[in-house]
């Protein structure tokens, strides 16, 4: 028997999907391969190849934002897009840090040899000046500083928040009882000074240091038993007086001759004057960290096995 005739315009299954097949294959594919792909006479054309980066800075890295697609770059084109400033040549993926508290290697965070006082080749003159090298971008904590630039830096608190930020603080535990005179000295080894209230709330920042183990050392009023605020001459008194610099009335002062805070108090009946130019005063604190009595003795003066020293540069 003969096959069953087919409709016109029709082929055999089987022929039309090699046909489909065929044409398929001869889709025409955009490369850079010197075809003209597309019959209009031109090969590797604009648009097609690989995708370049705009390298204005000229670091090898080029910005995402500013590409090209070309079978070769054009001048000032990489085959990268990573760059995170392409106008600053020191900030892309190979940066290394430079403690500037910038994000030079484009991680999207600030890293260890990237942040001011985070580590010792990264250590800062004080708190103050790491706060101002970051726009007062830091928060509290212990920092790496070196004052003097010694080459052998230590770790401070600071406290980046109280009045605006900046306030250096160095707990010290000496091996025996030290007098205000030596923990001066002791002080002046770190390129600090025995520690100066210079307002209320700075008094109460010095506080909380004292009673914070996150800041070093124990938790103790004694850091603040001894400060550096001395009679003006022989058997000065400050009795029944605020004690602070803005009260002329009252004999005593900060050593650095800078203002000082210490109470507006005017019932403690002291520094009644049993005292000579070498001498220094004892403070008592109540619970919360207010200043409730002092007393001032002769040389060798008030001594502690704990004393606080700071920067007084804020």
């Amino acid at each position: 028997m003969s096959p069953a005739p087919r409709p016109p315009g029709t082929s055999p299954t089987h022929r039309t999907a090699t046909t489909e097949t065929t044409r398929s294959t001869q889709t025409p594919q955009r490369g850079c391969d010197e075809i003209d792909e597309d019959c209009d006479g031109l090969v590797d054309e604009t648009g097609e190849g690989e995708t370049f980066y705009l390298d204005a800075d000229n670091d090898g890295y080029g910005d995402p934002a500013l590409s090209e697609s070309a079978c070769s770059p054009s001048s000032g084109y990489v085959d990268n897009g990573e760059d995170c400033d392409d106008t600053d040549p020191e900030v892309n993926p190979g940066a290394e840090g430079d403690c500037s508290g910038q994000d030079l290697d484009c991680s999207g965070w600030i890293e260890e040899d990237e942040a001011p006082g985070s580590s010792e080749d990264c250590s800062g003159g004080s708190c103050n000046e790491l706060l101002e090298a970051t726009d007062g971008s830091l928060s509290d904590g212990l920092y790496w500083l070196d004052p003097t630039a010694s080459g052998v830096p230590f770790q401070a608190w600071c406290d980046m928040t109280t009045d605006g930020g900046g306030y250096t603080f160095l707990k010290v535990d000496a091996p025996g009882t030290t007098y205000a005179e030596n923990a001066e000295r002791a002080c002046n080894e770190y390129g600090l000074g025995l520690f100066i209230p210079r307002t209320e709330q700075h008094l109460a920042s010095a506080w909380a240091v004292s009673q914070s183990v996150e800041a070093g050392g124990e938790a103790s009023s004694d850091y603040l038993y001894i400060l550096a605020i001395y009679p003006d001459s022989n058997g000065a008194t400050c009795k029944s007086q605020a004690l602070t610099s803005d009260n002329a009335s009252c004999g005593w002062s900060a050593r650095d001759g800078g203002d000082f805070w210490v109470t507006e108090l005017t019932t403690i009946t002291e520094p009644n004057g049993d005292n000579d130019t070498r001498a220094s005063m004892n403070y008592s604190y109540d619970a919360d960290g207010v200043v409730s009595w002092y007393n001032d003795t002769p040389w060798p003066g008030s001594g502690s096995e704990h004393f606080l020293c700071s920067r007084g540069d804020k």
